[in-house]
């Protein structure tokens, strides 16, 4: 039964052994952007891990070309809470000396202490904020000339990097990609709401297949995405890869897959690698990365909210447009109505002259003493009533269809409450 549904079975204590010794491992964009959200000893820890797999590390494309396009916006964001914080704290420093200038001299509080203990404590936290602004030494404008971080992951993935694909490929993965969201075939369905639709995850995953069935080795991917299109969850329990990825890099390579957070992958490497990483480094990174799983979620939401919106404005200017073609019809209705009833006021009124002319014209030849001239101008002005009336008929069968291209063209129905039926 194990082979039948390989998914929902984790590797043994062997095949984890053999992941640890001979498979590929492979961090995901989240977990090479946090190691700039981490204090440098505890960068340093990772880096000396990571080290120990220099051999079998690699680096998808996709996972390669999100972190150059994001490492500089996290260095300055990461750098950036610093001067917020500075900012905030002036603005508490301000705020006390405002409301201490304000009490009385003979206020039974006093003052110049509470100035003097407000302001030790506010230097106190100045201080812990220049230590851990200095864990912190990397700054936007220093990451652009020179930036120790990216040198050592670039040494770390040095040979180990997935090529850029053809466009053909590309195209090929894109289309392929899309069509996993829509199906919400695991993985990147949970990003959906992204810029980019949530193909960076599946794009990764198709390249890492490819990578599987070359090297014909297991893979432990790394990644802090805790979402449920990577990990298989029991309420608030997390049980593990998703099946479906499981099952389909066992059917399409032929090996193990596995999932670890950077936190689980440093503590289990303490066992398979035999390396020490300190509690306060486990701490560190575990933190980092659910306050930036939180972050992300959080996004996902507005994101999820902001194009839900979008879509309903969508809907609502597809109704508008809808309407104003509606309107546009009856308008053309309304006119062409009112000149169907002139052309028909004006049809009676050239069927009633002729009417008379016709019976003077009866008379006229019955009558014995026959003017020929008369006759002759009587039957002239039939025979132009006559062709007036034609006319007119003509120009009216026009405005009928003018009538029926108004509500076909305006995508109007004659049972449509805005355009009644004309006829």
């Amino acid at each position: 039964m194990r082979d039948v549904y390989v998914g929902y079975y984790p590797p043994s204590e062997e095949g984890f052994r053999r992941l640890w010794q001979d498979g590929t491992v492979v961090l995901n964009t989240n977990v090479l952007l946090n190691l700039y959200r981490v204090s440098q000893a505890t960068r340093d820890e990772v880096f000396d891990v990571l080290w120990k797999l220099e051999g079998r590390l690699w680096l998808p494309y996709q996972v390669g070309l999100e972190f150059h396009q994001r490492r500089l916006a996290v260095i300055r964001d990461e750098h950036d809470v610093y001067r917020r914080l500075r900012e905030l704290l002036q603005r508490a420093q301000d705020g006390s000396e405002k409301i201490l200038r304000g009490l009385r001299k003979d206020s039974v509080v006093d003052a110049d202490q509470l100035r003097r203990t407000f302001r030790a404590g506010l230097g106190k936290i100045q201080r812990g904020l220049d230590t851990a602004e200095s864990s912190h030494p990397l700054t936007l404008t220093g990451a652009i000339r020179s930036d120790p971080v990216l040198d050592t992951i670039s040494d770390l993935f040095a040979g180990r990097t997935g090529r850029p694909p053809t466009p053909e490929q590309r195209e090929r993965h894109v289309e392929e990609a899309r069509q996993r969201i829509n199906d919400q075939t695991p993985p990147g369905y949970a990003d959906a709401s992204k810029g980019d639709g949530g193909i960076g995850d599946a794009l990764l995953w198709l390249q890492l297949l490819d990578w599987a069935k070359e090297q014909d080795k297991p893979v432990l991917l790394v990644t802090d995405d805790q979402k449920e299109d990577w990990y298989r969850k029991e309420g608030s329990t997390t049980v593990g890869p998703r099946p479906e990825l499981v099952a389909e890099m066992h059917d399409t390579a032929g090996v193990n897959f596995h999932l670890y957070t950077l936190g689980s992958f440093l503590q289990h490497a303490r066992s398979y690698l035999l390396v020490k990483v300190s509690e306060r480094a486990l701490d560190e990174v575990r933190e980092v990365g659910e306050e930036q799983e939180r972050a992300s979620r959080q996004q996902a939401l507005r994101l999820g909210r902001l194009n839900a919106l979008l879509r309903k404005r969508e809907e609502l200017k597809a109704e508008l447009r809808g309407a104003e073609r509606a309107l546009v019809a009856v308008g053309r209705r309304d006119a062409a109505l009112a000149a169907h009833r002139a052309l028909e006021a004006e049809l009676d009124e050239l069927a009633r002259q002729t009417a008379v002319i016709q019976t003077t014209a009866a008379l006229t030849e019955q009558s014995d003493e026959v003017d020929s001239d008369a006759a002759q101008r009587t039957r002239q002005q039939l025979e132009q009533f006559q062709a007036r009336r034609a006319t007119t008929q003509q120009r009216l069968a026009s405005l009928r269809d003018e009538l029926e291209r108004a509500v076909v063209e305006g995508d109007v129905r004659r049972n449509h409450p805005l355009c009644v039926s004309v006829w």
